[in-house]
């Protein structure tokens, strides 16, 4: 993620960082890949993190809420304000 982040650096670029976390690991995962992304990314435009799993970019606000998050859905949902509002 380092190598990312100077990469994106280096050239202008901006990132959208897609939280995968294994069974059951889904806020650990969201935590720490927001706190790795505010430290590696300060001082530039931050990544998006997006992810499938809603605990996962829940525990990636409460960790670092001004990151931004994009909830991935692989079929529409009716509800989807309702998850995004969380």
């Amino acid at each position: 993620l380092s190598q990312v982040a100077e990469r994106c650096r280096e050239h202008g670029m901006m990132a959208n960082i897609e939280i995968k976390p294994t069974t059951g690991t889904g806020p650990l995962t969201g935590k720490m890949v927001a706190l790795a992304a505010r430290e590696l990314w300060a001082g530039m435009t931050p990544p998006l993190l997006s992810s499938f799993e809603i605990d996962a970019l829940e525990a990636a606000q409460q960790a670092a809420p001004e990151l931004p998050r994009g909830l991935l859905l692989d079929e529409w949902r009716d509800d989807w304000r309702e998850l995004t509002a969380r």
